[in-house]
């Protein structure tokens, strides 16, 4: 055995090259490690869009370099980050490389940490693993290319578990200095410093109540009594204060159970106090203090206390964000009394050490907060805001992921090496008992020591064994008492060194330190903790990974030093190799034999005996591989064939981990298809920058050319628009015509029905994905679920493509599904760029070649001119509201011959009219025939009855002036009784009492008489003369014309009506500048003015338009009233016997009365 380690030991020894015997192949490894490093965190690290988190930080970071200074805010996290981003913007320049460079710089000195600092740790042999490990993790590299906090904490993480295992080691100052150096910029960097701190102490606090269990066995009665107490006030405590928050958070707090709270959480602290001082009575002060997870809990816990602020002004209920007068009084006390607390604490368990490791803590702290002391109150946003935001999160619960989002999806879709890297270290450490080791260069040499001199705490590394190597020994413990041991009694200190038996000992005292045990814990509580908290998000897989590739570094390095070389390196191994992968390839045949179609043995057909040799060869092929495999492995002892196996495992899944990572850093680092991420930027915005710059370069713009973003678009261009001097964020507000003063105009494709009335046909559209999110049909997973997906061989087939290769195309055709390319992809969020001709036509690759040589085209030529008129209301009825009076979304308006005005208050499902002076007169509901579902349609007949077009219950009603009810009636076709009307929208009544109906979903117009007898119908689906594709509006003109607004096909068409055998000829169509999108809301109306003119609504462009019945503009309003962009919604209009126009703006919930003046002549 020692043959065989001094063989590795010195093979890695060796040098390279003999003429520099110096260059050992370890420093060859270590070199290639750092390089690779450095090129796979480096390579095109500014190719990728930035992502919409990022551009959380780096824009505050840009106005930090250009001297506008930065005001911490809880929603970006900590400051440092900012920092360093503004010193990498004035080196490097401000673009999207030199963003990323902090977080790939604090990557690589990660990877170089691991490989250096954890050799005692884990080997020689495990850190040059870890170092690996962390190379090729997926999540590792993705964020160690990402300008988020997680770069920087990958460092700050290792450097903690260093620290913690040194001081084990050690005891010395150093080590606790370094503690709170790392500790310090966690809390600047992120608010997971919470959590990693919990887990610090939790793990001391473990260790501890394992050490004292130790200390007190001669001592069974009064160990068990003193540790019941402990812990039973501790969990009267926690209970107490659970029930306080929870019936301080009801809306009606119970008086009593306060009381009983404060009473449970006083009685509980003062018996945890009570028992902790017992304690120390029964095991001595100064011996307690020997104990190194004691000394860390009290260090560590008063170092941070003052930022646990916001947690008992959370409890009783009041808000540590409130940053008025009152607020901050309110937790300047909590912090103030935290603080003195601190320092007591600190001052009695060693002052020295404990003020001079708290300066640093707080020059860091403050430092960072305050932004180099230029924003004093940074310190208190970062005290207590920080922890006070993370906690409101977890109520969010921002991400919603389920509780195995981390567990069952991300760290077995790309973390699998680090796993099985894992389980490997908790096979040997088992059934080796070496969750505690010495530190070692060796892992295995260490456990042989523990067998051969259990009690020498010298050197655990022999010279001889190994050449060049430095003789490395455990420094005796350096106390950090001895000054004060002498003001202690000896009767209050059981002396530890005279606890002889070997059971007996403190963790500590042999020598040995929790290496392992700290990785293990750390992955499992990181693991819990993320699963637990509200929000779930993909890049806090970071915090697990990172223990997981420890703990897989010290398997993985443990079965390196420790399987049998000699054998490994033979023509045996070769050969098992080859039939392993012989054998599993015949498994394949033999598996696709049987799920194929065709099964074997099934018949003589050429196709059936085809199946069956398949699986035939395929049989014997395995068994012959089986037979030869275990005639080699006799060969060797079961461990070696084992460790083979695993080893041949360990290298596979290296091979595709480091392609996973490869793949999703390299390749599909812009798409959805990887899971690694949330809401992730598609390629789409930098295609269109790119666009731009060329453009803006072409025509000479530059930077000034003339771009305008809503508020979807500020991610990321908030970004890349940073320095464009004449760029316009017109935000979430409705866009206004203003827009046409801009060349660029980028908005959500939800904004694009607002935006048409505007661009029309001044611009060329380009659409793109700007934002997406990976497939989530990992929600709601079941054991039926998860046992159909595992049993079917398709959909296991399909997920398997999606773990290998990020392959949907058998996902989706097992699941029907028609959005998982990268074109279709959902979800996702677009947008829609709209580039201006008459600019583009300047650049000759984008514009026609032969229009060049022509003079260019006038805006307005693409642009209509709306001839607008600003008019003003007359009058004005309603407002928003469900009482007498008030309207909800009201659709259509009729006016009786009498000057009542019918309005259809369609979201609150009823009817109301009004005198022309807009007093309420009624109102009704239809409740005898089961009510109104949104009624768009309505009009007054002749005799003065009321129809109705009951949309959404594709009916038609009728009702006498007063909303008394008369009949009703479906669409009764007799060329097809089933067939009923979908939506119909709009209704109007001539002279001799026929009712035209606009049936939209059927795209028809249908006639009735006053009593709803069918009487004809015209209309087909389509956009040729006389066809329609979603009628809406109709207006009948003298009995003769029917004008009907064929919204789709963005026309008015006038039909003839006349007589009682109309001919439903087309007898006039024009086209109309409106109507852009096929929303719900753009549904327009239509009516005559006196003079024959016809008046259309545009909902979306805000505008009532007049045109003759040729279909020539005469002029348009403001259906809300006022200038032109207005913001406003005209929907139903009508015209009275006087010529007056009534207008539904839907927007305001407003019916608005416009007198038109007479138009100037020209």
């Amino acid at each position: 055995m020692e043959n065989q380690k001094r063989i590795e030991q010195n093979w890695l020894d060796c040098p390279v090259i003999k003429a520099f015997p110096g260059f050992s192949r370890e420093k060859l490894i270590i070199t290639l490690i750092i390089i690779l490093a450095i090129l796979s965190r480096f390579l095109l690290l500014g190719n990728r869009v930035m992502s919409h988190d990022e551009v959380n930080h780096v824009v505050p970071a840009y106005n930090l370099y250009k001297g506008m200074g930065y005001a911490h805010d809880p929603v970006t996290h900590g400051p440092f980050q900012f920092h360093v981003l503004a010193l990498a913007y004035f080196l490097f320049g401000d673009n999207d490389f030199a963003s990323r460079v902090p977080a790939a710089l604090f990557s690589v000195a990660a990877i170089i940490f691991v490989i250096f600092a954890f050799k005692r740790y884990l080997g020689r042999i495990g850190a040059l693993i870890g170092g690996v490990l962390f190379l090729i993790s997926p999540f590792l590299l993705f964020y160690g290319r990402y300008t988020r906090n997680e770069g920087f904490i990958e460092l700050f993480a290792v450097m903690t578990l260093y620290g913690l295992l040194r001081y084990f080691e050690k005891r010395d100052h150093f080590s606790l200095y370094l503690i709170a150096v790392v500790t310090a910029l966690q809390f600047v960097t992120k608010e997971v410093a919470f959590i990693y701190t919990a887990q610090f102490l939790l793990f001391c606090g473990i260790l501890l109540v394992v050490d004292l269990w130790k200390i007190l066995q001669s001592e069974k009665k009064n160990r068990r009594k003193s540790l019941l107490l402990l812990f039973s006030t501790a969990l009267l405590f926690i209970i107490g204060v659970m029930v306080f928050s929870l019936n301080n958070q009801s809306e009606n707090p119970d008086r009593m159970i306060f009381t009983a709270s404060i009473v449970l959480s006083v009685i509980g602290g003062l018996g945890f106090i009570a028992a902790i001082a017992q304690l120390l009575l029964k095991i001595g002060w100064l011996s307690l203090r020997e104990l190194p997870a004691f000394n860390l809990i009290v260090f560590v816990g008063a170092l941070i206390l003052p930022q646990l602020t916001a947690f008992p002004v959370k409890l009783i209920g009041w808000d540590p964000l409130d940053y008025s007068a009152q607020g901050m009084l309110r937790t300047g006390i909590f912090l103030a009394i935290l603080f003195v607390i601190s320092l007591l604490i600190g001052y009695w368990w060693y002052r020295k050490l404990f003020l001079k490791a708290a300066a640093l803590f707080y020059l860091i702290f403050v430092t960072f907060y305050t932004t180099f002391f230029s924003n004093g109150q940074g310190f208190f946003t970062g005290i207590i805001g920080s922890l006070g935001y993370w906690l409101s999160q977890q109520e969010v619960q921002r991400g919603g992921q389920p509780f195995y989002y981390y567990g069952m999806i991300l760290i077995p879709l790309y973390e699998f090496l680090s796993v099985a890297g894992t389980i490997a270290a908790i096979y040997f450490a088992s059934k080796y008992h070496k969750f505690f080791q010495k530190p070692c260069l060796v892992l295995s040499e260490s456990f042989e020591n523990d067998k051969k001199n259990p009690d020498d705490e010298k050197a655990v590394v022999e010279p001889e064994k190994f050449p060049n190597v430095k003789n490395e020994t455990v420094t005796e413990p350096d106390s950090i008492l001895q000054e004060e041991k002498a003001s202690f009694e000896s009767n209050f200190t059981v002396d530890l060194n005279e606890i002889k038996e070997p059971g007996l000992q403190p963790l500590w005292q042999d020598g040995k330190i929790p290496t392992l045990t700290l990785f293990l814990f750390w992955s499992l509580s990181a693991l819990l903790a993320y699963s637990i908290a509200g929000e779930k998000m993909p890049w806090l897989t970071v915090h697990i990974a990172i223990p997981l590739a420890l703990s897989a570094a010290w398997g993985i390095g443990y079965l390196l030093e420790t399987i049998a070389w000699k054998k490994i390196i033979s023509w045996y191994s070769l050969a098992a190799l080859a039939g392993t992968i012989t054998g599993i390839f015949a498994l394949i045949g033999i598996d696709s034999s049987i799920r194929g179609a065709v099964k074997p043995f099934s018949g003589k057909e050429l196709t059936q005996l085809k199946s069956t040799n398949q699986f035939i060869l395929s049989a014997i092929v395995l068994i012959t591989v089986m037979i030869f495999l275990v005639q080699i492995c006799r060969k060797w002892f079961k461990k070696d064939t084992f460790k083979f196996y695993t080893l041949l495992l360990i290298g596979i899944l290296a091979i595709l981990q480091a392609r996973t990572a490869y793949n999703a850093s390299f390749i599909n680092y812009d798409y959805a298809n990887e899971l690694l991420v949330y809401a992730h930027a598609g390629p789409g915005p930098k295609i269109a920058l790119k666009q731009i710059e060329e453009i803006a370069a072409r025509t000479g713009q530059g930077k000034t050319i003339k771009v305008a973003y809503d508020n979807d678009a500020l991610y990321p261009y908030w970004w890349y628009f940073r320095d464009y001097s004449s760029k316009f964020y017109f935000g979430e507000d409705n866009p206004t015509r203003e827009l046409r003063n801009y060349d660029v105009i980028i908005a959500n494709t939800t904004k694009e029905s607002r935006l048409k009335p505007i661009v029309q046909n001044g611009y060329y559209r380009f659409e793109y994905i700007r934002l997406w999110w990976p497939n989530q049909d990992y929600w709601n997973l079941t054991p039926a679920r998860i046992a159909n997906a595992l049993l079917n061989p398709d959909m296991r087939s399909a997920l398997f493509d999606i773990w290998l290769n990020r392959d949907y195309k058998k996902y989706a055709q097992v699941t029907g599904s028609y959005t998982l390319t990268k074109e279709t992809w959902e979800p996702s969020a677009r947008m829609v760029v709209y580039m201006k001709k008459d600019l583009l036509q300047k650049m000759w690759s984008l514009g026609n070649i032969d229009d060049l040589s022509q003079p260019q085209d006038d805006e307005t030529e693409y642009i209509s001119d709306e001839k607008f008129s600003e008019i003003d209301p007359f009058v004005t009825i309603g407002s928003q509201g469900v009482e007498q009076g008030q309207f909800t979304a009201p659709r259509g308006v009729a006016v009786s011959k009498s000057g009542r005005i019918y309005v259809l208050d369609s979201d609150n499902h009823r009817v109301q009219y009004f005198s022309k002076t807009g007093e309420f007169l009624g109102m009704w509901n239809a409740a005898e025939r089961g009510g109104f579902n949104q009624p768009w349609g309505i009009a007054v007949g002749p005799d003065g009855s009321v129809y109705v077009a009951d949309t959404w219950n594709h009916r038609m009603l009728k009702f006498d002036e007063n909303g008394t009810f008369l009949t009703e009636w479906y669409a009764n076709d007799p060329a097809d009784i089933t067939k009923s009307f979908y939506g119909p929208r709009s209704v109007a009544v001539d002279s001799n009492g026929r009712v035209f109906v606009s049936d939209t979903g059927n795209k028809r117009i249908m006639i009735y008489d006053q009593n709803g007898n069918f009487i004809d119908k015209f209309g087909t689906p389509g956009m040729g003369t006389g066809e329609l594709d979603e009628p809406v509006g109709i207006a009948l003109f003298e009995d003769k014309r029917l004008a009907v607004a064929d919204t789709w096909n963005q026309r008015v068409q006038i039909f003839d009506v006349e007589g009682a055998h109309p001919t439903y000829q087309v007898v006039a169509s024009f086209e109309v500048q409106a109507w852009y999108s096929q929303s719900l809301d753009n549904k327009p109306y239509i009516a005559y003015l006196p003079s024959g003119n016809i008046l259309i609504t545009d909902p979306e462009g805000y505008l009532v338009w007049e045109y003759t019945p040729q279909g020539e503009l005469i002029r348009s309003w403001n259906g809300g009233g006022g200038n032109i962009d207005n913001t406003s919604m005209p929907t139903g209009i009508s015209v009275d016997a006087e010529g007056s126009v009534w207008v539904v703006d839907t927007f305001a919930n407003h019916v608005n009365q416009f007198v038109l003046p007479e138009l100037k002549e020209k």
